[in-house]
C-alpha cells in the first residue's frame, strides 16, 4: 500500500523534475569539489 503511494508521487512529473535537478545539483558540486582537489 505504502509503495503503490510512493510510485504514485514518483509518477507525476514535477516530482519527477525535481529529483533530476537534485541529482544534477549533486553531480555538479561533485565536480567542483573533484575540480578543487586536483
Amino acid at each position: 500500500m505504502f509503495l503503490c503511494g510512493v510510485a504514485e508521487l514518483l509518477d507525476s512529473e514535477q516530482v519527477r523534475f525535481a529529483i533530476v535537478l537534485r541529482l544534477t545539483g549533486a553531480a555538479i558540486a561533485a565536480l567542483g569539489l573533484v575540480l578543487q582537489l586536483i
